[in-house]
């Protein structure tokens, strides 16, 4: 899906913007001004135009996340053929545009900009949502992990702009179309699937290499058994 259908695919929106917005030195201010513990005891919080410079910096990445978010249909270049080995680096990804979003939310209110505030907020939950639908347990986290980023700054905010439900009404939207109940039970049946293949893979061959990549250490077969059963529990 992800490589057949790119223009019906929010991935391929997301990924470039994703990737951008990862490798940015910027986000170190953006990350400093959210969060008090990554600034040094005498380092002076990030001022709200310095944040603004970095928001305009990265507003193409910003526009395309927005647009992907808005997209029916998405899915992530995950390499599921790898079992037990696959890796999920957008999920990262995820994490730093959701910090992001909830900055400019931030700014937005400083500004008195209601409805531009509830709408970035909007983009984090269209885009976890997104997210969640992989089959594994891993999306289910990210996005309670990506929603709390947000649900910690929306009581300050809404304090501060007092939003009408007018100007709420994109992220109203957004959490009633957020389903973690059918996402949940999608991600187990996924996990199902997965513990399935490792005991195959286990039956068929050596248990070894589903251990060996996190570990050196020289064991005998049954040491592999034994930590192979650990890891697939």
């Amino acid at each position: 899906v992800y490589k057949r259908q790119p223009e019906e695919n929010a991935a391929t929106r997301y990924m470039p913007a994703f990737e951008v917005i990862h490798e940015s030195k910027a986000m170190d201010t953006v990350v400093k001004y959210l969060l008090p513990a990554e600034r040094s005891r005498d380092e002076p919080r990030p001022t709200v135009e310095e944040v603004e410079a970095v928001l305009a910096e990265l507003s193409p990445e910003i526009e395309a996340i927005e647009q992907a978010s808005r997209m029916e249909s998405c899915r992530f270049p995950v390499e599921w053929e790898k079992g037990a080995e696959v890796r999920f680096p957008h999920f990262a990804m995820m994490r730093h545009a959701t910090r992001l979003f909830v900055v400019k939310a931030m700014v937005e209110t400083e500004r008195g900009e209601a409805k531009a505030a509830m709408d970035s907020l909007a983009v984090i939950i269209r885009m976890t949502n997104h997210g969640a639908q992989e089959p594994t347990l891993i999306s289910q986290l990210v996005q309670v992990a990506c929603v709390a980023i947000a649900a910690a700054a929306f009581e300050d905010i809404a304090d501060k702009v007092k939003p009408t439900l007018e100007e709420s009404r994109e992220l109203r939207a957004a959490l009633e179309a957020t389903d973690p109940i059918a996402t949940m039970y999608h991600a187990v049946q996924g996990e199902r699937a997965m513990g399935l293949w490792a005991f195959n893979y286990a039956r068929k061959k050596s248990w070894k290499p589903l251990w060996a990549p996190i570990s050196d250490e020289p064991m005998q077969e049954d040491f592999w058994l034994t930590k192979a059963l650990s890891l697939i529990h």
